[in-house]
């Protein structure tokens, strides 16, 4: 019992750690003055559809993940595969890395191969 509160106090602290750091890069780079013209700018519905369609793609990830687990016989709740998923959705963005993430990434050190094909070839 004793370790579940002190890994809640962690993950609370971690939290609250994150997102000043992030506040204090937003105030930093940004200036608190142009995030709130920004603030003032963007379409409240547009951004609103767009957290729904992200917490409901989220819900399904997760409900998918626990079927294809439950179906290996792991034992899991749906809340920790849920917290999985946005963990994974968050270290996707964060950190970018073509070898475990989505994201495709091209070698600019490489010469670009002759295709006959396309007529947008640089010489």
């Amino acid at each position: 019992m004793a370790l579940k509160s002190l890994q809640s106090k962690r993950i609370i602290l971690f939290t609250a750690l994150g997102l000043t750091a992030f506040l204090l890069y937003l105030n930093y780079y940004m200036g608190t003055g142009n995030f709130v013209d920004v603030i003032k700018q963007a379409d409240i519905y547009f951004y609103a559809s767009a957290f729904a369609a992200f917490i409901v793609a989220s819900v399904f990830s997760a409900l998918t993940w626990h079927s294809l687990l439950g179906n290996l016989k792991v034992q899991t709740s749906i809340r920790r595969t849920l917290i999985l998923t946005w963990t994974g959705y968050f270290l996707d963005v964060a950190i970018p890395d073509p070898r475990w993430s989505g994201a495709r990434a091209e070698d600019k050190t490489k010469k670009p191969q002759y295709d006959k094909y396309h007529s947008n070839y640089e010489k």
